[in-house]
């Protein structure tokens, strides 16, 4: 494949990973139905046979009020309370840190020009995204490869620096980002939640929000969650629970970045009807655009400028919403043992 042609195919590659990997999902909330079934218990009420059969688990969402989580005291108190579900899950999915969608949009839209032909967007005040999110065993060890940042806090934090140097050539290098999971991966092995959850949640305020989204009202650091079921049956049985350490849901990812990587190194292109095929079908918008003598979005983006990325940024803050998050607050140091709140919802 001629240079030329290469080299837009990357561009638009390039473009379509970075909307995939700043497509962050808002913070999870607890459904309705399940919400139904909690209230009824925590009520005193025994669920029906009837409803009983038509749901084999219950999702426990627990509100966080310490870094200093106890899974063995949190566990004690749901057994008692949810005696119709006493087999548990695997795992307990954590998301920690709250910052509201609107704030996000409103930083980006400084960056943008024009903005004024462009349609407000307002979320709903509820509408948040975690900082960091990861999972641990029912015994509160972390669960190796788990850990995961918020792509736009981190992406904002890349963009403040290229800033501060005054670079116009920014670029988002997702290995970079790759690396920092790595690191946090490793620090975390073998380790207790009650252990690191207070300094994780200041490191990541320090770095990734203090600066542009300070915390500046009290509430919650974040949720843990986990599941129920009526026996053990159906908790072997469940296949696929929801992940609510989860912070995107992008299926193509990987995919856009391994092609990325075959066709800068001219191993895919155009040796067969297939691999030809591909490449029309990345190039078939901006080719038709181009007849027309109309760049499109691709070749516009093939600039890289610091502007077109806040414009990437803004719209993927803009395009996730519905759920609904609590504002964290900064946590500065765990208490002792003694001093550390047990938990019961």
């Amino acid at each position: 494949m001629e240079n030329t042609r290469k080299n837009q195919v990357l561009e638009i590659l390039n473009y379509w990973k970075t909307i995939e990997f700043l497509g962050q999902t808002d913070i999870p909330e607890e459904s309705p139905e399940n919400r139904k079934i909690i209230t009824r218990i925590n009520k005193g009420e025994t669920v029906s046979g009837a409803a009983k059969k038509a749901v084999n688990k219950i999702e426990i969402f627990s509100n966080l009020v310490t870094p200093c989580v106890r899974m063995e005291e949190i566990l004690a108190c749901d057994a008692a309370k949810y005696t119709e579900f006493p087999s548990v899950g695997q795992e307990a999915s954590f998301c920690i840190g709250t910052t509201d969608r609107n704030s996000v949009v409103a930083y980006l839209e400084r960056f943008v020009p024009n903005r004024e032909e462009s349609p407000e967007v307002a979320y709903p005040k509820k509408s948040a995204i975690a900082w960091f999110s990861f999972k641990t065993d029912l015994e509160g060890l972390y669960v190796a490869e788990s850990f995961h940042l918020s792509p736009i806090l981190w992406a904002i934090s890349e963009w403040e620096k290229s800033r501060a140097g005054q670079n116009h050539n920014f670029s988002l290098n997702t290995r970079e980002y790759d690396k920092i999971m790595e690191k946090m991966d490793d620090e975390l092995q073998e380790k207790n939640v009650s252990e690191f959850l207070a300094h994780v949640y200041d490191k990541i305020y320090a770095e990734y929000v203090k600066n542009l989204f300070p915390v500046t009202a009290p509430g919650s650091l974040g949720f843990l969650q986990y599941n129920r079921y009526i026996n053990d049956e159906k908790r072997d049985s469940d296949e696929d629970p929801a992940d609510y350490a989860d912070l995107g849901k992008s299926f193509f990812l990987n995919d856009i970045i391994l092609l990325s990587e075959l066709i800068e190194k001219d191993l895919f292109g155009d040796k067969s009807d297939y691999e030809k095929e591909v490449i029309s079908y990345i190039l078939a918008g901006y080719e038709k655009n181009e007849r027309h003598g109309e760049p499109g979005p691709h070749h516009h983006f093939s600039r890289r400028t610091r502007i077109e990325y806040a414009e990437i940024l803004r719209r993927e803050a803009e395009r996730s919403q519905g759920s609904h998050g609590k504002m964290a607050r900064q946590i500065h140091a765990c208490p002792d043992a003694a001093g550390c709140r047990q938990y019961c919802h």
